[in-house]
């Protein structure tokens, strides 16, 4: 998902884009327990570290309680936060930082790729 899509700057509050993809994904997934989701925050580097580690985690909670709201379920999620560790594009303009704003989704059969990530129940 990406900032324009999901998130407002410096916000994690969903869009409705945002809210009508997810809807989709999780009727998609919802019924197959075998289904799982890592859903990993990214933020660009404007700010502190700290604080964009934080936001990176928050947006990823975000996705996590929206498509648990339709019917995933916590067994299915795990979330991550990357703050501004992982950029995708160069953070010195608007566009770049626009790319790095973002949440990845990966939808998987099995264990998450990323051994560090958190529980869906953790808060």
């Amino acid at each position: 998902l990406g900032s324009r899509e999901a998130f407002e700057v410096g916000s994690s509050s969903l869009t409705a884009a945002a809210r009508e993809l997810l809807t989709e994904m999780a009727h998609t997934h919802a019924g197959r327990k075998a289904n799982r989701m890592e859903i990993v925050g990214h933020t660009d580097n404007i700010g502190a570290p700290a604080l964009n580690q934080s936001l990176s985690v928050q947006r990823a909670r975000v996705v996590r309680d929206f498509l648990l709201s339709q019917g995933m379920t916590a067994s299915q999620l795990r979330v991550d936060g990357k703050g501004d560790r992982e950029p995708l594009a160069d953070n010195a303009t608007e566009e770049g930082r626009r790319q790095n704003r973002r949440v990845e989704i990966t939808t998987f059969i099995g264990k998450p790729r990323h051994s560090e990530a958190q529980d869906a129940t953790t808060p």
